[in-house]
């Protein structure tokens, strides 16, 4: 059954039995969605280990932990877009406005717990990690919205900021650059109309540099609604955008057009490069970690 918190706002869906997933966050005065929602794949419960690309990529906003790619780092075995996608998560409490869950991984004995707070035009996401085994775990962790992008819609971050391409669709093979200029293309700060006839598909999955940014916002064409990330840098170092104007689907339908916006602790997809790179994070045997992020509509 969703859950569905809502103020004067905003409204807010979250899905417990299909891997926690947050599936629609509305600005309430506009009527605006923010998130993708994909046509072609339903949201619903599948079993553990299901392919997220091809069976649980329905849109909306999941958690990514341990990694994003499957991978079997130092013996560990771990699916397509982590543990947290294809379990139920349990609701511990829920109000108006509030609902704290939590989930017990399956690829090592971990509890990922999350409350999402509506505070006026705010949503507030707080993050609490658990080892409850008596050895330390590798993971990274990266939020995964998908925003609902349209033409002319502007991804606003400082201009100049060193950025790594991690693999893409019709994009040039580059060492890093600054950003908005991906040698190749037209400057991608700015949404392209995919209905152009001039318009050619691509998509690029970038990373900023370690300690970059700290917020990260979308404005829509005609300026008058935006969409803001805010973290602590320590926490997320790294911001990675996953940026698809028609040029890949997983499911098998025509080629998606959406943005991942993903706060990350490393500048990878598989866990096994970011602990090879050192940026891969050790949780200690029975250790605690907690972190927040928000999301503000303006």
């Amino acid at each position: 059954m969703s859950i569905i918190l809502e103020n004067d706002r905003l409204s807010l869906t979250i899905e417990p039995a299909a891997g926690g997933k947050i599936s629609s966050l509305r600005n309430q005065r506009t009527g605006r969605e923010w998130l993708w929602q994909n046509p072609h794949i339903a949201i619903e419960a599948k079993p553990y280990g299901t392919s997220y690309v091809e069976q649980l990529d329905s849109g909306g906003w999941d958690e990514i932990f341990p990694s994003v790619g499957p991978c079997q780092p130092d013996g560990w075995t771990i699916p397509d877009h982590g543990d947290l996608v294809s379990l139920p998560w349990a609701v511990i409490s829920v109000t108006a406005d509030r609902v704290e869950m939590s989930v017990d991984t399956r690829f090592a004995d971990c509890r990922f717990s999350r409350v999402l707070h509506l505070d006026g035009n705010t949503l507030r996401a707080a993050y609490r990690l658990q080892n409850k085994s008596a050895e330390k775990v590798p993971y990274l962790w990266c939020a995964h919205p998908l925003i609902a992008i349209e033409p002319g819609m502007q991804i606003v971050l400082p201009e100049g900021v060193s950025m790594r391409l991690d693999g893409g669709v019709n994009v040039p093979t580059v060492e890093p650059f600054s950003w908005p200029a991906l040698p190749g293309l037209t400057n991608i700060d700015m949404i392209p109309d995919v209905n152009a006839p001039d318009f050619k598909p691509f998509a690029a999955k970038m990373f900023t540099a370690a300690g970059a940014v700290a917020a990260v916002a979308l404005r829509t064409a005609d300026g008058a609604e935006s969409l803001r990330l805010n973290w602590d840098r320590k926490d997320a170092p790294f911001l990675g955008l996953w940026l698809n104007c028609r040029a890949w689907s997983g499911c098998g339908s025509a080629p998606y057009f959406n943005l991942g916006v993903e706060p990350a602790t490393a500048p990878f997809d598989l866990l096994t490069d970011a602990l090879a790179a050192g940026s891969g994070r050790w949780l200690g045997a029975g250790a605690v970690r907690e972190w927040e992020m928000t999301m503000c509509i303006e």
